[in-house]
């Protein structure tokens, strides 16, 4: 679906000046996605019927052309004037936007599983280097009596659990969840001992400053307590 809608975008944004590529377009359109295709298939063709007069110069069925299931005679297109244009328009990015959020929300949550992962990875590799390249200039870490602010704070106080050969720790992503607008994720999951004892959760807060570089910015651990 997002496929087809930023292509039907792209086709749409050139404005439909150009036959040879909007038919290219268009019929990437179509064969990624036939629904949508169709729907662009028929604000095109009122386009050139009613403002160009049929500038491609065709009169046969422009969708067999395109080698989809389509069936557009330009003499179907009559009744139909610029309102229905108009709407057809609406209904193609207001369709595409929907899908094109939802679909991006799902692969952003993946990026960050797959960060949370490659961050508990240093850990088990003892790799302090890699492990200082995920943390944000401005992060924010609960880890000792108060607050550890900055990365240089941050990395200094954990530095302690890389000196030693084996990890004290480890920590798996288990819940992620995204903002729309795809800036900010938290990261929630378990955090187990040396021999694989539950400890507790820990709570991340991740934000995107780069394409796919996300860096953590709050960072809480919640240790299991002993019930009374």
């Amino acid at each position: 679906m997002v496929a087809g809608w930023a292509r039907g975008r792209l086709l749409l944004s050139m404005g439909f000046h150009d036959w040879e590529n909007s038919r290219s377009a268009l019929l990437l359109s179509v064969r990624s996605n036939p629904a949508l295709g169709r729907l662009i298939a028929d604000g095109w063709l009122i386009w050139t019927q009613e403002l160009w007069g049929n500038a491609a110069g065709r009169s046969e069925c422009l969708g067999c052309r395109f080698g989809a299931r389509l069936c557009y005679p330009l003499k179907q297109n009559k009744f139909m004037n610029h309102g229905r244009f108009l709407l057809i328009l609406l209904a193609v990015f207001f369709v595409g936007s929907l899908s094109a959020n939802a679909a991006g929300v799902v692969d952003l949550k993946q990026q960050v599983i797959e960060t949370e992962r490659a961050f508990a990875r240093t850990m088990a590799d003892r790799d302090f280097a890699a492990f200082s390249s995920f943390i944000s200039a401005e992060a924010v870490f609960f880890s000792s009596e108060k607050p550890l602010r900055g990365k240089e704070e941050v990395v200094g106080w954990w530095k302690r659990f890389f000196e030693k050969p084996e990890a004290p720790f480890s920590w798996e992503p288990e819940s992620v969840e995204v903002l729309d607008s795809g800036t900010l994720a938290l990261s929630t999951g378990p955090v187990h001992d040396a021999k694989g004892k539950f400890t507790g959760t820990f709570t991340s807060v991740w934000r995107l400053e780069a394409p796919g570089k996300w860096r953590i910015v709050f960072d809480k651990g919640n240790p299991v307590r002993e019930k009374p």
